[in-house]
C-alpha cells in the first residue's frame, strides 16, 4: 500500500537541494566580494532555472532553492529584489540600505554639478 511518507520530500532529496543551496550561496558571495573590492554596491545574480533531483518537479526544486537562498540573504542583511523574466529568475543583491543609497545618489550628483569638465570636442 501507498504511504504519504513515500511521497514526501527525504532524505536524499534534502541532500541534493542543500548542496545546491549552497553551491548557489558561495557563489554569491564570491560575486559580491569582487563587486564590493572594485567599488560596487550591487550585485544582479542569474538563478540556475533547471534542477536534476530525482523524483522532484523543477518548480517545486526552484520554489525550495529560491526561498532558501532569498532567506540566508535576507538574515545577513541583504536588500533582494527579484526579477522575473519568461527565461530567467535574478537576484538584485545590495549591501547599502535605501538611504545609503540615496546618500550616495546624492553626493554623486552634487560633484557632477560642480564639475568642470575639460574634455575638447572631437571631430568626426
Amino acid at each position: 500500500m501507498l504511504n504519504a511518507n513515500d511521497l514526501k520530500n527525504n532524505e536524499s532529496h534534502k541532500k541534493i537541494i542543500d548542496k545546491e543551496i549552497k553551491e548557489i550561496l558561495s557563489t554569491i558571495d564570491d560575486e559580491i566580494k569582487k563587486a564590493y573590492n572594485i567599488g560596487k554596491h550591487k550585485i544582479k545574480f542569474k538563478l540556475p532555472v533547471i534542477f536534476s533531483i530525482p523524483n522532484m518537479s523543477n518548480k517545486n526544486a526552484q520554489r525550495i532553492i529560491y526561498c532558501e537562498v532569498l532567506k540566508s540573504l535576507l538574515k545577513r542583511n541583504f536588500l533582494v529584489e527579484t526579477v522575473l523574466t519568461v527565461d530567467s529568475t535574478d537576484y538584485e543583491i545590495t549591501w547599502l540600505s535605501e538611504s545609503e543609497y540615496n546618500e550616495l545618489e546624492e553626493q554623486n550628483q552634487l560633484l557632477a554639478k560642480y564639475a568642470k569638465k575639460n574634455i575638447p570636442d572631437i571631430k568626426l
